[in-house]
């Protein structure tokens, strides 16, 4: 499932499909060098998905490949999530 879910991601932002398994490669080994999978806080899928029903919520602001859930959405590290469709940091938007 978390499989075929970077490769949509990885799809849907245009990157080389030859080089996927490096940057899957890479994009793990950051988060793993930064903590592994417990590290982030994020909210289920569902208040999301209300998020964005009710509000219209179309962007994440603090996410990663993992754990986004909607089409947008920004993360900390554009060298290597970028692949996969960060727009990068929230900090970094003007």
């Amino acid at each position: 499932e978390h499989y075929a879910k970077l490769q949509n991601l990885y799809h849907r932002a245009g990157s080389d499909t030859r080089l996927f398994r490096v940057r899957l490669f890479c994009l793990l080994q950051r988060y793993e060098s930064i903590g592994g999978t417990g590290y982030q806080a994020s909210a289920p899928k569902a208040v999301f998905d209300c998020l964005k029903e009710e509000f219209g919520v179309e962007h994440e602001c603090f996410a990663s490949p993992l754990n986004c859930t909607l089409p947008s959405w920004g993360s900390a590290f554009k060298d290597t999530d970028g692949f996969f469709g960060s727009q990068g940091s929230f900090f970094d938007a003007g």
